[in-house]
């Protein structure tokens, strides 16, 4: 008899930089504004927080920006900092 093997699935949690569709509206969040526009995602909730935080703060429209992460669904989960 040969042995089985058990293959383990490891979730691992990546973070997303959402943004507001309009600035001040906060009803619609998108990862990109356009087709030109980056995907933010990253592996650590740190390395997130401080692309938002470069983002918002050289953003001169107001805009404000959050970390996210993906849920089974596929929606996204507002990670509070």
């Amino acid at each position: 008899m040969g042995k089985k093997s058990i293959i383990q699935k490891i979730n691992k949690i990546m973070y997303f930089i959402n943004k507001q569709m309009i600035p001040g509206n906060n009803l619609i969040w998108v990862l990109k504004l356009n087709e030109a526009d980056t995907i933010y995602s990253f592996d650590s909730l740190e390395y997130a927080n401080l692309k938002k935080e470069e983002l918002q703060n050289s953003d001169t429209s107001g805009r404000i920006y959050k970390v996210t992460f993906k849920n089974d669904d596929g929606a996204y989960t507002y990670v509070v900092s």
